[in-house]
């Protein structure tokens, strides 16, 4: 989510990280729960947990971003927190995934009775960097093409930078052909792989191993 309309440029770091307006990608897959989840009849099983969008700005001495000004809005080049620890594209030395979100109003979930910022209309969302760097893909720009999550051109959840001047901003994806972790332009073309999470209540009602050859499937409860 941003502050103010699509098209408009932000004036303070405030205003670019307000939860006003849902991207594209957010009002996408809420679509797809709608139809999937709720729809389906299997909106009970899924818990609200927090997806977290790292929005932190930490700046040119831990990103390596030659034009970093550690801004994070309107025409000012900025990498997010992301880049400055999963070994790639300009620190590459550094390969630290955390699962701790740096800033609460990056929290998106539904209810803020979870420790969110309550700005989701369903609880769904997409892998984070840190959690693809965990799964297997090996630092930024790495060729691992045997991991579970390396199936097609998929965006990340997690933002890159932006460039100098503020004409473009990149996002985080998988690319397929070597599944590998790289920066796409945020106005290309990827697919949408939505993440839910399943509440604990139900985890002994699920049969299969986890594997490509026993996915877990839900047995459902009379």
């Amino acid at each position: 989510m941003f502050g103010g309309s699509q098209e408009e440029i932000s004036t303070s770091r405030d205003q670019a990280q307000k939860n006003e307006t849902s991207s594209d990608i957010k009002m996408a897959t809420e679509e797809w729960y709608k139809t999937n989840i709720v729809d389906t009849g299997y909106g009970k099983y899924v818990a609200d947990r927090i997806f977290c969008n790292d929005r932190s700005t930490p700046g040119i001495d831990e990103t390596k971003y030659t034009n970093d000004t550690g801004l994070g809005y309107g025409a000012n080049a900025t990498a997010y927190g992301t880049t400055a620890r999963i070994g790639g594209p300009w620190n590459t030395t550094k390969v630290a995934p955390q699962f701790m979100c740096p800033q609460d109003n990056d929290k998106f979930t539904v209810s803020i009775k979870n420790g969110g910022n309550g700005n989701l209309t369903h609880p769904v969302g997409l892998l984070t960097v840190d959690e693809a760097v965990t799964a297997g893909s090996g630092k930024y720009n790495s060729i691992n093409k045997s991991y579970y999550l390396n199936k097609n051109n998929y965006w990340l959840m997690t933002p890159s930078h932006t460039i100098k001047y503020g004409s473009a901003t990149y996002v985080f994806t998988i690319d397929s052909s070597n599944g590998y972790l790289k920066n796409v332009i945020s106005s290309g073309s990827q697919t949408v792989n939505p993440v839910i999470n399943i509440d604990s209540r139900y985890l002994n009602d699920f049969k299969g191993t986890g594997t490509k050859e026993s996915p877990f499937e839900l047995i459902e409860r009379e």
